[in-house]
């Protein structure tokens, strides 16, 4: 039974998430492609364009993982001299995929800003901060995981053609370094939420100014006229505003729901597989279903993406 597992495991499962990835990238670069046609500019619109580029090198290091690590060895009969690309593969795969992380995090306070000031968030953020931070959140990610598999003296990036074997990659399952990886995910998580929790609350109290609540009694007269006609002139414009917050709320919450679904079994499964603890070293078939179910999840969630942008 647990012959056949395996192998469906790497002849059916893995080749199936490759193709997903692979279905992934080609849907955000469509999203990617879509940004020479959009003549109008913004921070929010840059970011999310942004996030689709990670989403598809995020995709594409996935596949290339997937198949150089997995199908190709066990499907495939392949063999590696060296880890020295498999390391390359991790680190640029972790780097794009809290590069993702940062975005999620940053979109959620663009959107904000968008909607808690209207009329001045394009001058606290504008394009080029915007750029700015969009490179810095490109960079930082992957550059540091590069210098963590760089900095231990006889193994990663440092061992002989890298070909220290699993025993050289120590240091990828220390307890402290996964730990502080996945404290900087949920740390992510639970700022995105906080902020979009705001913001509903300033969507909510736009929605109660524009249907009238709480509704003041006028008396009649000519200036009580005319302070009614500029109460409706002004809930018509606090409407617009509850629309326009109200689409980028449920839109933004669609894609926070997509980033929890999508990074919290992978984010359990990377801190239970650190050294020391219960799923570390663990080589049972069942654990190949908990990997490959998280990393369906993560998959899916880059899938997902493409098509909230393009039917919001």
């Amino acid at each position: 039974m647990v012959d056949v597992l395996s192998w469906i495991l790497y002849f059916i499962a893995a080749p199936f998430l490759i193709l997903l990835a692979l279905v992934a990238t080609v849907l955000n670069a469509t999203i990617i492609a879509s940004r020479f046609y959009v003549k109008s500019r913004s921070s929010t619109l840059e970011m999310t364009y942004s996030l689709a580029v990670t989403d598809t090198l995020s995709s594409i290091a996935q596949a290339a993982s997937l198949f150089w690590n997995s199908f190709g060895p066990m499907a495939l009969g392949m063999k590696h001299d060296s880890w020295c690309f498999s390391m390359a593969l991790e680190v640029f795969r972790m780097g794009f995929m809290l590069t993702g992380v940062f975005h999620i995090a940053a979109l959620a306070f663009l959107h904000y800003l968008r909607i808690a000031r209207p009329f001045d968030h394009a001058r606290i953020i504008s394009l080029r901060k915007t750029h700015v931070l969009m490179i810095i959140l490109w960079i930082v990610p992957t550059l540091s995981m590069a210098i963590y598999f760089w900095s231990f003296p006889g193994a990663g990036f440092q061992a002989t053609n890298c070909n220290a074997g699993p025993t050289g990659m120590y240091f990828y399952y220390n307890i402290y370094f996964r730990s502080l990886i996945s404290i900087v995910i949920v740390t992510m998580m639970v700022a995105t939420c906080i902020i979009y929790l705001r913001l509903l609350k300033i969507v909510d109290s736009i929605r109660q100014k524009a249907v009238g609540i709480p509704k003041r009694d006028h008396k009649i007269s000519d200036t009580s006229e005319k302070s009614d006609k500029s109460g409706k002139s002004l809930t018509s414009g606090d409407q617009n505003n509850f629309n326009r917050g109200h689409r980028t709320v449920v839109t933004a919450t669609i894609i926070y729901g997509t980033f929890l679904f999508g990074w919290t079994p992978a984010c359990c499964l990377f801190i239970l597989t650190a050294e020391g603890m219960p799923l570390h070293d663990a080589k049972q078939s069942w654990f190949g279903v908990v990997f490959f179910i998280s990393m369906l999840c993560m998959i899916l969630k880059t899938i997902t993406n493409p098509i909230i942008y393009a039917t919001r």
